[in-house]
């Protein structure tokens, strides 16, 4: 899991934020089921260590996102939304300026 954009270190304007990710070796699947495979599941995205959405693309759109430095995380996580062992994140830290 590649967090393309923001790239870690990167000016964004903002207050709406593209994120763009790459993943390697793993599907994203629409549905949450108990049958887990450690390949198929989807994203979760935090900003700041609070999550703020559930994605199940490889591209997202934060809203609202206030001026300042921020960490984005994402994770990839098993179609029942646990994560995999090991962990599959990426971290980015990006400024957000108006």
């Amino acid at each position: 899991m590649t967090i393309v954009a923001p790239a870690n270190g990167s000016t964004v304007q903002g207050p709406s934020v593209d994120v763009r990710l790459q993943l390697t070796g793993g599907r994203i699947v629409q549905t949450t089921t108990t049958n887990i495979t450690p390949t198929e599941g989807h994203i979760h995205v935090y900003l700041d260590n609070a999550i703020v959405s559930m994605n199940y693309a490889l591209d997202a759109t934060l809203s609202n996102v206030t001026p300042g430095q921020h960490v984005l995380r994402v994770e990839f996580v098993a179609a029942d939304h646990a994560p995999f062992d090991p962990r599959v994140i990426s971290n980015s830290v990006f400024t957000d300026q108006p």
